[in-house]
């Protein structure tokens, strides 16, 4: 009797346990239907947490420019007198020459400078924005013969020599305190995609023409001004960190056959190339053409014109009309520095810097190139220095535009979290004194006729 009734007990529990396994299984009021509910729960908090943190990413506010450091850096730099005539306008007396002063960085700076007191020579193309400039800047400050407007083409160098010729013969305009070479252009996609190369006026690939040609040759001219400048002349070179993606072998200027053409200049600046790639490396070559070109101009004053000195900067990324009307504009608008606060900063940090200012250059030290992020700095010498663990071939071929675009696309994302202005190294290839020595031969030679 016993073994019956254990024997009818264990059936009985097996019964039980089978009913709520095929329960489990079959998707019944058990606890096995509540792990669906539970993933969707957990899924759903993880989307939540991931949106509003892409929310407070976005909405972080940008770093802000401290205009009383930026006041205290003008009142205490080598241009300042002491007592300061005006404790208002600290650059009263000050000339200052900028390209590209109607637009993006170089509004922002023209705007500033025209507040701190000092007299401005806008250069620009278009006559309505320099009239609408200056209806700005005066109806603040009633005081016409601090603003300058000059009209020039940098597509063009006989343009470019004709504005500085007017300059040079203007009564306004007895001397040059700093010359800020700062207009810039590089292709869009519909340029880029084209069989074509747009050139400037004088066959020169577009980019590298107004870049880099046209500034050499309004540096050029204007030299004789910055020597008059009581306080030495400087000249600023609005360059950028894209320079990196140069290897410096298409500024060579040694002849060589491209397309059954022997012609004996720099491939970047030939406007008969007409490649995808040719256009696509235009605007790095041009960055990188710039900074060679403060180098040699600063190896050339240590010899003739020790107060003269030059300098370049990168101004990390800035919200500017640069970047056309697609999606880059969109994201320079949500993530770059505006050109009316923070992304001007480095452009006055590299005209009154101690420093630089207070040494003697001789065109291949450290104190030349001011960033505003260090990661321009040191990520691209860990990866593509001359220390870097890569050996030559990965530092010359695509890897390289691959990284130093990963590099540019985090500092776009993450800036505004570590804003800094510090002076840097430019890449290895702005150090090379040979390029940089027929680089600036060849240019004389080139703008020849126009100086």
């Amino acid at each position: 009797t016993n073994n019956i009734r254990h024997h009818h007990h264990w059936n009985k529990s097996s019964l039980t346990m089978s009913a709520s396994a095929r329960q489990g299984r079959g998707g019944g009021v058990g606890t096995g239907n509540d792990r669906p509910k539970n993933r969707w729960t957990t899924v759903t908090i993880r989307l939540c947490a991931i949106a509003i943190l892409i929310r407070m990413f976005l909405d972080a506010p940008q770093p802000e420019l401290d205009k009383d450091a930026l006041f205290q850096l003008v009142a205490t730099s080598h241009i300042a007198s002491s007592p300061l005539k005006n404790s208002s306008a600290p650059l009263e007396g000050i000339l200052v020459a900028i390209t590209g002063a109607t637009s993006g960085i170089g509004l922002g700076v023209t705007e500033e400078l025209f507040q701190m007191g000092a007299t401005v020579v806008a250069i620009g193309r278009s006559p309505t924005k320099l009239a609408d400039l200056a209806s700005q800047l005066l109806q603040e400050n009633d005081e016409p013969d601090r603003f300058i407007p000059v009209l020039a083409d940098l597509n063009d160098l006989a343009s470019v020599s004709k504005a500085a010729n007017e300059m040079l013969k203007s009564r306004n305009i007895k001397h040059i305190d700093f010359l800020i070479n700062n207009a810039g252009m590089h292709y869009g996609t519909s340029a880029l995609l084209k069989p074509d190369n747009p050139k400037t006026q004088q066959g020169h690939d577009q980019v590298f023409g107004v870049n880099y040609l046209s500034h050499f040759l309004l540096t050029e001219k204007l030299i004789p001004l910055l020597k008059k400048s009581p306080h030495g002349g400087r000249i600023i070179q609005v360059s950028s960190s894209f320079h990196w993606l140069s290897n410096g072998l298409q500024l060579e200027t040694t002849s060589t056959e491209r397309k059954g053409l022997v012609e004996p200049a720099p491939y970047a600046s030939r406007g008969n190339a007409g490649t995808f790639m040719h256009k696509l490396q235009s605007y790095p070559n041009s960055k990188l053409a710039q900074i060679l070109h403060t180098r040699s101009l600063n190896a050339e004053f240590a010899r003739k014109n020790k107060k003269l000195k030059a300098v370049s900067l990168c101004p990390s990324w800035v919200g500017t009309s640069i970047g056309g009307n697609g999606i880059g504009s969109r994201l320079l608008k949500l993530f770059a520095y505006p050109s009316s606060g923070y992304g001007k900063l480095v452009v006055f940090n590299a005209m009154f810097d101690p420093l630089w200012t207070t040494t003697t250059t001789t065109g291949n030290e450290k104190d030349d190139f001011f960033i505003s992020n260090e990661l321009f700095e040191s990520l691209p010498h860990a990866v593509l220095g001359e220390n870097s663990f890569l050996n030559d071939w990965f530092r010359q071929s695509l890897f390289r535009d691959g990284v130093v675009w990963i590099i540019a696309s985090s500092v776009l994302f993450t800036q505004k979290f570590f804003p800094s202005q510090l002076i840097a190294k430019s890449s290895p290839e702005s150090y090379n004194t040979t390029l940089q020595d027929s680089l600036f031969v060849w240019s004389k030679d080139a703008v020849s006729g126009w100086i």
